[in-house]
């Protein structure tokens, strides 16, 4: 709980802090900057209430990050190396506004910025350690997640 109270004060504080928000809220994870660039495309499918597909954003002068979801942002690579994998925080913020953005939200031409946080630093439930889940969302998402 007390992580998410910090996470919701830091996000109320970027409010006024604008495109500094993904910094802080990296930080309250001991995250990092993946990304900060351009939405290029969307690929979106809605099949049994769950909205997948990949994003891929361009940053000048770096390879493209791609983003796999199944509602959740579930793999980040860039170049095709892994740099995070559900259930490691993987988020996606609006560059200017400083709002989260999720997955069926997006849209090429948006300004964003990615973050990601290795899951040893999140307080999760045992659900996100479930091997058999674990095997939908790979099915969902067509990558290895385990």
């Amino acid at each position: 709980m007390s992580q998410a109270i910090e996470l919701g004060l830091t996000m109320m504080d970027g409010a006024r802090h604008g495109p500094d928000v993904a910094r802080r809220v990296a930080a309250v994870f001991n995250g990092e900057l993946v990304a900060r660039g351009t939405v290029a495309a969307v690929e979106l499918r809605t099949e049994g209430g769950f909205d997948s597909g990949l994003v891929t954003i361009e940053e000048p002068g770096a390879a493209a990050v791609k983003l796999t979801f199944w509602n959740e942002f579930m793999t980040c690579d860039r170049g095709g190396t892994r740099l995070a994998t559900f259930p490691d925080l993987i988020a996606v913020i609006d560059t200017e506004g400083g709002e989260a953005v999720t997955s069926a939200e997006l849209q090429p031409g948006d300004e964003v910025t990615v973050i990601a946080a290795d899951r040893g630093e999140l307080r999760l439930g045992a659900g996100m350690r479930s091997a058999q889940l674990m095997k939908e969302a790979e099915q969902a998402v067509g990558q290895r997640l385990l």
